[in-house]
Order: C-alpha cells, then sequence, then structure tokens
C-alpha cells in the first residue's frame, strides 16, 4: 500500500471498515444464535458493539500517539548546573545528580564506599569504616521500608497529620507489626555488622537535615559565587517548578527514611 495515493488510502480505509462491520455481525450471531430476535434487540446489539469497538480503537490510537510522544529525540546538557534535559517529542523530562541519602535509598543494592569518596559529605568521603556503616544501616532501612506495606505507611502519615508524637504513634502500630514475626532478629543480626551504630545514626540524623550545615561547609566557597551566577536559570515557572519538585523529591525520600529509622528503633527495644 502506497500511502501517498489516495486510491490506496481510500481502498485501505474501505477494507477496515468492512472487516469491522464483519467482525461485528459475527459477534452478534455469537449472541443471538440460540434465540430469535427482534429488530429493535438487534439494533441494540449493534449500536453496543459498535461502541465497544469504537472505544477499543480509540485507546489504541491514544496509546500510540502516547507512545509517539514519549519517544526520546535528544539530550540537552546544562553543565553548570550538573543537570541534563531529555527531549522528546510532546514532552521533556529533566534530570538531576541523586544525593547521597537518595542514592543509598534507591540504589542500595549497587551503592559502594568508592561511590562517595568525591562527595561533599566529608564524614563519607574522610571516613571509610562510617561510610561502610551507614550503607549497612540504609540497607536494612530499604529493607523495612519494602517490607511496610501501604496501610502501615497511611496509618502512619495520617496520625502524624493529627499532631500526635511520632514516638507514640510508633510504639503503638510497631506491636501489631511485629506480631509473631522474627524480623527483629533478623536486624539484630544485621546490625551487629556496624562498627559504630551510634555514630553512624548520628551521622545520619545529620544528613537527613535539607539544610545540613556540616555539607554546607565542606563545600569550596566558591559555590557560593557559582550559585549566584546561575539563580537567573531558575526564576521563571518552568525554573520554580522544576526546583519545588526536586525538594519533593527529597523530601519524600527523607521522610521515608525517617520513619524506616523510627520504625527500626522500635523494633530494637521491643526485643
Amino acid at each position: 500500500m502506497d500511502p501517498g495515493n489516495p486510491k490506496s488510502s481510500s481502498g485501505s480505509r474501505i477494507l477496515i471498515k468492512q472487516r469491522v462491520c464483519l467482525a461485528v455481525e459475527q459477534e452478534i450471531q455469537t449472541e443471538v444464535h440460540e434465540y430469535e430476535v427482534t429488530d429493535e434487540d438487534y439494533l441494540e446489539i449493534a449500536n453496543r458493539l459498535i461502541s465497544f469497538v469504537s472505544d477499543v480503537g480509540l485507546s489504541f490510537i491514544h496509546a500510540v500517539y502516547n507512545a509517539a510522544g514519549i519517544k526520546p529525540l535528544g539530550l540537552l546538557l546544562l553543565p553548570a548546573v550538573s543537570g541534563v534535559v531529555l527531549l522528546k517529542k510532546s514532552m521533556y523530562s529533566s534530570l538531576r545528580p541523586l544525593d547521597a541519602l537518595e542514592q543509598m535509598m534507591l540504589c542500595s543494592e549497587c551503592t559502594t564506599v568508592e561511590q562517595f569518596q568525591y562527595m561533599h559529605y566529608a564524614q563519607l568521603s574522610q571516613d571509610a569504616d562510617v561510610c561502610a556503616d551507614l550503607i549497612q544501616l540504609m540497607s536494612v532501612l530499604v529493607t523495612l521500608e519494602q517490607q511496610s506495606n501501604e496501610e502501615f505507611k497511611y496509618n502512619i502519615a495520617k496520625e502524624l497529620c493529627q499532631l500526635r508524637s511520632p514516638d507514640k504513634v510508633m510504639s503503638e502500630l510497631v506491636i501489631d507489626l511485629m506480631a509473631g514475626s522474627d524480623t527483629p532478629v533478623y536486624f539484630v543480626s544485621t546490625m551487629s555488622n556496624c562498627t559504630d551504630l551510634y555514630r553512624t545514626v548520628h551521622l545520619l540524623l545529620e544528613m537527613l537535615r535539607l539544610d545540613n550545615k556540616n555539607e554546607t561547609k565542606s563545600r569550596d566557597t566558591g559555590l557560593s559565587k557559582l550559585m549566584l551566577s546561575i539563580n537567573h536559570l531558575f526564576s521563571s515557572e518552568l525554573g520554580i517548578s522544576i526546583i519545588s519538585e526536586c525538594l519533593q523529591q527529597q523530601a519524600v525520600v527523607r521522610f521515608s527514611i525517617s520513619r524506616n529509622l523510627l520504625l527500626l528503633q522500635n523494633i530494637l527495644l521491643e526485643r
């Protein structure tokens, strides 16, 4: 079939129409072959089947259109802000580097000490033992995240919205969560591999702060000048939207870590 040929296109439409009508007719005969129907019943069945075929066709066209729209077309590098824009036919995606906590939370299985040698967290890059302990702790928190059901997470969020103390909420929920479970034994044996658990938890609590002072002090003083030079890049509605989405992603990750750390604490205390 030649798409540029009008006769060919017309013939194709006629062929599709014939096949659709034949399929509808066959489906009607399948439904009514055991009994006689009136003309009104026949038309009602035909209209219902044609509507169904139309819905399926529209859904297929919509899926094809969306698949074509999200097809990557190219990359736009933003080295000044360490970002990448993935250009697509009908949209684009902004990509940014993961921070240390996001790396350990989202990619825990492939996180190693060597990956943090050049990061801005001085305690991670200078002390390999603490970094290894933190990776071990985060692997436990990730396991808790995967094992916690949505109802448990929802109940915690609901109670916190009512301004209840997180300690009281977690202590009440963890009793039901641990009933008949050998989870504490697993976590105790895993945490025993940490060389300095107190120092590791303290470091994690410091890193959970979005305005981490240790991180800011450890950065080169030239970073402030760099930030001043690129502030105009995020002053538009699009820039503000990107910043707010990044902040929301970081806040969600930190909330999950905080919830799981509190859960781990209560599990160990209840043991």
